[in-house]
């Protein structure tokens, strides 16, 4: 099981959700919760890109359950006409944030928020409560939105809207100002091996993988964002394996993740 997530009126339910997902060997699984309206649903796919619809589709069955039970479609918050924004609180949006396997980073300029991605600066323009639309002359950004939630308990995220209906829950990654000398020691090349051999039709080498540090981000190089929350624990942070827990051995410099091990080279 993958770590939580939650968000609120970003989904037209004005109800606190719960998501849990997680994923195996190619089977992906996703519980959804509106634990206000006492609904739930378990999905279940045998396939990895089951994870590009997920979200939408849970979002869309719990609104059927929500209407079905109640026997009125629930409405979506009004948003606050014009754009009026508390400056004071957009530094709290500022930072970097993980988007599936990429990281964007959110910054304050004088004249408002921008996102950087690729090079590329694009502008949030206020669209409603904590919510902004992504606006750029040359990059296609129709019809996406980016909405924050500043939660110190849990984590703060930005939920990223496309097209309305598909929700991509994008943790924010801890931002120091001198790197931890654990992220540094985590830094080098690692040959992949199976933990269960048999599990890989006996095969003792899987591939190499570069764990580096990115403008502060511990990134690897098959796309995952890691971030060391003790001396022996790495939280793999955003994509499919949001929340998912290596272990890490500092004696032998060993990573064990799911069915592999990581040994440095």
């Amino acid at each position: 099981t993958n770590g939580l997530a939650w968000f609120t009126d970003t989904i037209q339910l004005s109800e606190r959700m719960v998501f849990h997902s997680g994923t195996n060997q190619g089977f992906i699984s996703l519980i959804a919760l509106v634990p206000g309206r006492k609904v739930g649903v378990v999905l279940l796919s045998n396939s990895d890109r089951f994870e590009e619809v997920h979200n939408e589709l849970a979002v869309e069955i719990l609104r059927l359950m929500i209407e079905t039970k109640n026997g009125v479609r629930p409405e979506k918050a009004p948003e606050p006409d014009g754009a009026t924004v508390d400056e004071s609180i957009l530094v709290d949006y500022s930072g970097k944030y993980v988007v599936n396997e990429e990281v964007v980073e959110v910054i304050q300029r004088r004249s408002g928020l921008r996102l950087l991605y690729n090079n590329a600066e694009i502008r949030l323009e206020p669209a409603g409560m904590r919510r902004y639309a992504l606006k750029h002359r040359l990059i296609n950004v129709k019809d996406m939105t980016v909405q924050f939630f500043i939660d110190p308990s849990k984590g703060d995220i930005m939920v990223l809207t496309i097209g309305g209906s598909y929700h991509i829950v994008c943790p924010k990654y801890p931002q120091v100002d001198e790197i931890p000398p654990l992220r540094l020691e985590l830094t080098g090349t690692y040959t992949i091996r199976p933990r269960f051999p048999s599990a890989y039709g006996g095969s003792d080498l899987l591939g190499e993988v570069e764990i580096s540090i990115q403008d502060g981000v511990l990134r690897t190089s098959d796309g995952k964002t890691l971030l060391p929350i003790t001396d022996s624990d790495i939280l793999i942070v955003g994509g499919i394996f949001d929340g998912e827990v290596m272990e890490y051995d500092r004696s032998s410099t060993r990573l064990t993740w799911q069915n592999v091990i990581y040994e440095r080279r």
